[in-house]
């Protein structure tokens, strides 16, 4: 009997088997397709503490959603305040939106459920889950897990029988203050001290004797001065004594180039100001003019105005 002839199998083609490949692939990646859609919204919660509510207490959840870039939290879909859950009743829903790094949004949900029955006894209750709607490219629906906490009777029952009792108020311990009294009592007398200096010398300088006042001394002299203006040497005599009671005012010597400046730190009207500019000027002509001569007919009328004129401002203006 001759032996059986081998079986010759010719390997598949390299297309064919990136086909396969692409098949089993697909097949293994259909199953995740729905909890990779389900990824466009994750909720996380921070659990409150979980024991030890009594009637009327509130519970606070917070939630923080992320959301895939273009999808959004439906209003409709959040619980209104004062809709009942049981034991519990919504006392108020805050939501809080922040844009991600990846055009997505994060919110912060949070829910206030208070506690409106009391139990008889210590007593475990189930806040319900709330269940969120989302809209995007698909509508997903998601839900905040429910919430186990521990509820206590009102009053003293068994519970709370353990507890110690509250303690007597004690008096409240004396401070010293006697240190603080004398800081403060010192404190006071120098800031009294230091008013009175200000107040003794704003009254010195508002009541200034009249007699150390440069123009109140310069116009009762001009009196007697100006009674020999009508010689070149008596005006010389009266427009330097006018002189010396604008550069004790000054401070320095006054001359014309810096009359406009002085009038203008005193505070002086443009027509004072002008006046004592012409005045200046005349009193250089005086003085320096090389031909001599006579003074004006009006010098002595001149400057006992000019000088009454300053006596004035400076009465107002101490």
């Amino acid at each position: 009997m001759p032996p059986p002839e081998p079986v010759h199998t010719r390997p598949l083609p390299i297309r064919l088997l990136r086909q396969l490949c692409l098949v089993l692939l697909t097949g293994a990646l259909l199953p995740a397709i729905p909890t990779l859609a389900g990824q466009a919204v994750t909720i996380e919660r921070q659990d409150p503490r979980l024991f030890g509510y009594q009637l009327g207490d509130v519970i606070s959840q917070t939630a923080t959603i992320r959301l895939a870039p273009g999808y959004s939290l439906d209003p409709q879909s959040v619980p209104r305040a004062g809709k009942r859950a049981g034991w519990f009743m919504v006392r108020g829903v805050a939501a809080r939106s922040t844009p991600l790094a990846d055009g997505g949004t994060q919110l912060q949900l949070t829910l206030e459920m208070q506690l409106v029955n009391s139990p008889k006894a210590t007593r475990t209750l189930t806040i319900p889950p709330v269940a969120l709607r989302f809209k995007g490219k698909e509508t997903i629906t998601d839900t905040i897990p429910s919430l186990t906490i521990d509820a206590v009777p009102l009053g003293t029952g068994d519970i709370r029988t353990g507890l110690p009792e509250v303690a007597a108020l004690r008096p409240a311990p004396v401070i010293a203050t006697s240190g603080t009294e004398r800081q403060l009592a010192l404190y006071a007398g120098a800031a009294a001290a230091l008013l009175a200096w200000i107040g003794l010398a704003w009254l010195i300088r508002r009541w200034k004797p009249r007699a150390l006042r440069p123009f109140a001394a310069a116009a009762r002299e001009l009196r007697s001065l100006v009674r020999h203006a009508d010689s070149l040497e008596g005006a010389c005599h009266a427009v330097q004594r006018l002189h010396r009671a604008f550069d004790e005012v000054a401070g320095h010597r006054l001359f014309s180039e810096g009359v406009p400046g002085f009038c203008r730190r005193l505070g002086v009207d443009a027509a004072l100001e002008t006046r004592t500019v012409a005045f200046f000027a005349t009193s250089q002509t005086l003085f320096f003019n090389p031909g001599g001569g006579r003074p004006p007919a009006d010098c002595a009328r001149e400057l006992t105005e000019l000088c009454e004129a300053w006596r004035r401002f400076e009465r107002r203006h101490p």
